[in-house]
């Protein structure tokens, strides 16, 4: 799932902690998000968002150093990080788990990615279109979502997992204004199936 280069990079900072600190875990995370908003009953922004980010938690004398980066090119700085503020972290009173085989928890769906934009636009606006129909003097605002996660992590116990998770989420949201009053009504669903 995830490429040698990365896995590399990650088994590069698990060995920098374990020079300085005496158990690590290092994480990877990448999203891709693709967001349909609306409001005011059109259609207001398009969205692709991607991210990855690396996070390291360590034991130094007994307390947890926590840092996080998007930077890749520095696992340096990420290391220095965690060992600098472990002082001010929390006592340990755990140990990190070992190699074992974990069980498979299905929150991946291949049908998310497959969900075309215009399909994702249409779920939004039949959802405004159909509240309207109900009752025209409601503003509506929806939603319509769907992203992947991919996560891998290590730690200097053996312990090794990666998963991908898939979301798909809509949401609507009517305001209805009479003179100084108003209702607000929402409702949001979401799966890791479409």
């Amino acid at each position: 799932m995830f490429g040698r280069r990365k896995l590399a990079i990650l088994e590069k900072i698990l060995s920098l902690a374990l020079n300085v600190a005496s158990e690590a875990e290092v994480f990877y995370v990448e999203s891709r998000d693709v967001p349909v908003r609306f409001e005011a009953n059109h259609l207001k922004s398009l969205d692709t968002r991607e991210s990855s980010a690396v996070g390291l938690r360590l034991v130094k004398d007994g307390r947890v150093g926590f840092s996080a980066t998007s930077r890749l090119d520095d696992v340096q700085k990420l290391v220095d990080n965690a060992v600098e503020l472990a002082p001010f972290g929390a006592k340990v009173h755990f140990e990190f788990p070992g190699a074992t085989e974990y069980p498979s928890v299905p929150v991946y769906d291949p049908l998310v990615e497959n969900v075309a934009l215009e399909e994702m636009i249409q779920i939004g606006q039949t959802l405004i279109d159909r509240i309207r129909a109900h009752s025209s003097e409601v503003q509506c605002e929806a939603n319509v979502g769907r992203s992947l996660t991919r996560v891998k992590c290590l730690n200097s116990r053996g312990g090794e997992f990666d998963y991908t998770k898939s979301a798909f989420g809509i949401g609507i949201e009517g305001t209805v204004v009479r003179g100084e009053d108003m209702l607000f009504v929402g409702e949001w669903d979401s799966s890791c199936r479409p």
